[in-house]
């Protein structure tokens, strides 16, 4: 027994986890932004402080930032100046931020190699997140739904994140206009996006382009929740991951509204269905296809 305990100890040590980090990407950022401080501008918006792995690391990216907003150059001189400023010095060896400096020939991927440190950043935070969830799930008196809240808000905030702009040269732009053009012309006419219910509102807009925010503005009983609500209808028919939310209506009527819609049937005899109608048995019939197609559809009310 004892031989056997022996023989497992060190496999349950080898399966300890080291959490996700690229030092060399994170040296590479650093670097190049001592090398060419105005590079900061391409990834300040998205690229943060806890994103670094190493204490240290994050110290000089602070270091970095701070100088850079106060209009200072940014050297291993001026660094070193700053930690000892502000009580810091311990944390990072002088002769580190030279070879940092030294090490690094160009600043032209600062972007991409930040890109790499935000996503380990990104796992880490997973891994956090799913630590805390087992934790709580497993403590006396858990409410599930509170933790199935929590998680969702958390992981919606990690998605949230990844969703960013920041500056960008304009040739970079440029570049992807004019691949998008190409792809246009060789295509021919069509839609940007996807279409909208409307073929009017199609030729105005071109679709539903992404990344693009619409806003429709009308008085008071005009129909703009109904507007949004076969817009939403109509793109979870064709198959897209739709999510409509509405303060004036409830799900069911919004339900009932959209199978009125889509199986062309007057909101009237939905609401009040009578058999004694001369197209009731149409309407029936309209009323079960397109419960079932939206049913089907990946449509989510609120």
């Amino acid at each position: 027994m004892n031989a056997q305990l022996a023989e497992r100890a060190p496999a349950g040590l080898s399966e300890l986890r080291v959490p996700p980090h690229d030092i060399i990407a994170e040296e590479a950022v650093l670097g190049m932004l001592m090398l060419v401080p105005e590079s900061l501008a391409k990834v300040s918006d998205w690229l943060k402080e806890a994103d670094f792995y190493r204490k240290d690391h994050r110290l000089i990216y602070r270091a970095i930032t701070g100088l850079i907003g106060r209009g200072a150059p940014v050297d291993p001189v001026t660094l070193g100046d700053w930690f000892d400023a502000n009580g810091l010095a311990e944390w990072v060896n002088p002769a580190y931020l030279i070879e940092l400096t030294d090490s690094t020939a160009s600043a032209a991927n600062v972007v991409a190699h930040a890109e790499i440190v935000v996503e380990k950043s990104r796992l880490r935070s997973v891994i956090d997140t799913s630590t805390k969830l087992t934790e709580a799930a497993y403590s006396r008196g858990s409410d599930s739904q509170q933790i199935i809240a929590t998680a969702a808000h958390d992981l919606a905030q990690m998605q949230a994140s990844k969703l960013r702009g920041g500056l960008e040269p304009a040739k970079v732009g440029m570049r992807r206009m004019q691949t998008e053009l190409m792809e246009r012309y060789q295509r021919g006419p069509a839609l940007l996006g996807q279409p909208w219910p409307w073929k009017g509102l199609n030729d105005c807009t071109k679709g539903l382009r992404d990344g693009v925010l619409y806003v429709v503005g009308a008085r008071p009983s005009m129909g703009k929740s109904i507007f949004g609500l076969q817009t939403a209808v109509f793109s979870a028919l064709r198959g897209s991951n739709t999510a409509f939310f509405s303060v004036e209506m409830g799900a069911d009527e919004c339900m009932g509204r959209a199978v009125a819609c889509v199986g062309e049937i007057p909101h009237d005899w939905v609401e009040s269905p009578n058999d004694k109608d001369m197209d009731a048995e149409f309407y029936w019939g309209r009323l079960t296809d397109a419960t079932q197609r939206i049913i089907e559809s990946p449509l989510l009310i609120d």
